[in-house]
């Protein structure tokens, strides 16, 4: 691996992490069963970067995806199994991105928000939003948790129009700082997948949801799908007050 990892879409280098969010294997998924998942798009370029409906007007997704981004650059498409079409399309009005967030030191506190211009209504099957685990929640290793995107499979070539869904394992804390040395795992980040199904480029920002409450943000990896190199996600119990704090969900 080389050195410096370039972050897709966005304009500065980082010394040794990778985006990660595209579903490797998994299965092709409709919304209906996972309607909390979204897509952000910039209105030149398309879809770029997953989120999770949190309320009807709020979505949480990674900082990386949106530090240093306008609202007025990004919208974002609900309640459509494809990342280029159907669904509602909604304007941003705020971003706000963790304030502990320092992209040039760590991919700690990976967290941002999003505030909707206008709300969306849940009483379509295709739209709805997720529950989250709260500051108290404890996970354990061994544990099947879901995680879902629209971001590209193991071949370059190939995107995932329609949405994929993937189980995958959650991992120990102490196995994962192991598994990727020299990587810094904090306790704002947990691990999950490093086996035939995972997360990676693509989708960052997506929801893994345990349990039916959303555990996880898609973060950052070393390779998507590998044996032994997991994916690590923002750890929402870990940064459940903040979230309450700016959204007040």
């Amino acid at each position: 691996m080389a050195t410096t990892i370039t972050f897709l879409l966005i304009a500065f280098s980082f010394p040794q992490w990778v985006t990660s969010g595209k579903i490797v294997g998994g299965y092709v998924d409709f919304i209906q069963n996972v309607p909390y998942t979204v897509s952000l798009i910039k209105p030149n370029s398309g879809h770029f970067c997953g989120g999770t409906l949190i309320s009807s007007e709020w979505v949480v997704t990674a900082a990386h995806c949106v530090y240093k981004v306008s609202p007025d650059d990004l919208d974002v498409r609900i309640g459509s199994s494809f990342r280029s079409k159907g669904g509602v399309i909604r304007e941003v009005q705020q971003v706000i991105v963790s304030e502990r967030y320092y992209p040039t030191l760590s991919m700690d506190y990976d967290v941002a928000v999003l505030k909707l211009k206008q709300r969306v209504s849940n009483i379509f099957d295709s739209i709805n939003w997720v529950r989250m685990a709260d500051s108290n929640s404890k996970y354990y290793a061994g544990m099947l948790c879901l995680v879902s995107g629209w971001g590209k499979t193991k071949d370059p070539n190939q995107s995932n129009n329609q949405i994929k869904s993937a189980m995958v394992e959650y991992i120990e804390t102490n196995t994962c700082r192991r598994l990727l040395q020299p990587s810094v795992i904090t306790e704002r980040m947990i691990c999950a997948g490093g086996q035939r199904d995972d997360a990676c480029q693509g989708d960052s920002g997506g929801p893994l949801v345990c349990a039916g409450l959303l555990v996880g943000i898609v973060s950052w990896g070393k390779g998507c799908g590998n044996l032994k190199s997991p994916g690590v996600y923002t750890y929402v119990p870990e940064v459940r007050n903040w979230i309450y704090e700016k959204t007040g969900v």
